[in-house]
């Protein structure tokens, strides 16, 4: 977010700051990441670019290989080696067009996309991150938008209160997940969701024990900090528990859920 880019040794680099969005340059104060290989070891090779491209090339900066080798709790020359390896590994494997699916935790993963590109995908949750700085950096808010959210929620307070049937309420909760999922990247500040269950769906879950409840939002809790929650597996689960879905199918309702991984845990696998 300080607009400036990370080497990637033998590879490429992470760029940060102001972007073209689908060919429309954005206000100096909307940044996003964005991944390049380097041009001259990757010629040859087809990328795949996100709907991001950098507006222009910032100053970019080397690996701390110091911070790296402290957390690892190696020697510096070690770790400088290692990653090397590595990295030219990985090259030589894109350069082949081999079929990869490697994870940078915390960041994305570069894959090979269905067309047989290269791709790196960043992270929802660091995405989220940036859809939030901008949030606080944009002092102009969208009305008409912000006029559309407070009528749902508005109707969704009288849903659940009137309580026509859970099927309703819960596509209403959908509606509203991807409202605030502003980036649609299946993620939305776990907080807000959990406003949204103690005030406007109380009537719902109240049919639910609290455990249910806080183990459903423990299994989908994502993201190390544990301050997004993937609301789509989410709703789902809510739905099945309550014993429908909002396309009308009738579920056996259930009580319990076991959890599946820690809050704080991070979903899915490496690569």
């Amino acid at each position: 977010k300080l607009g400036k880019g990370v080497m990637v040794p033998t590879l490429g680099y992470f760029h940060v700051g102001r972007v073209y969005d689908n060919g429309v340059l954005q206000d100096d104060r909307v940044v996003r990441p964005t991944f390049r290989l380097l041009e001259n070891r990757f010629a040859g090779v087809r990328e795949e670019f996100s709907r991001f491209k950098p507006a222009q090339r910032g100053r970019l900066i080397q690996p701390n290989f110091h911070t790296i080798s402290r957390r690892c709790r190696l020697h510096r020359s070690i770790c400088q080696r290692v990653i090397r390896d590595f990295l030219v590994s990985l090259g030589i494997h894109i350069v082949a067009g081999h079929q990869l699916k490697v994870e940078f935790p915390l960041v994305g993963q570069l894959v090979t996309s269905t067309k047989g590109n290269i791709a790196f995908e960043f992270s929802p949750f660091l995405l989220q991150g940036f859809n939030q700085f901008d949030a606080h950096m944009q002092p102009a808010v969208d009305i008409s938008a912000a006029r559309a959210k407070a009528k749902m929620v508005d109707e969704f307070s009288n849903e659940a209160v009137l309580f026509p049937g859970p099927k309703a309420t819960i596509r209403t909760l959908r509606k509203l997940c991807r409202m605030e999922d502003r980036i649609n990247s299946g993620c939305i500040p776990r907080l807000q969701l959990e406003r949204w269950l103690q005030r406007e769906l109380r009537p719902l879950v109240s049919q639910l024990d609290a455990e249910t409840i806080l183990d459903m939002l423990a299994v989908h809790t994502y993201g190390k900090s544990g301050r997004f929650i993937l609301y789509p597996a989410f709703i789902d689960a809510l739905a099945s528990h309550l014993g429908t879905d909002d396309s009308g199918n009738a579920k056996p309702a259930s009580k319990k859920v076991a959890p599946q991984g820690a809050a704080g845990g991070q979903v899915g696998g490496g690569g």
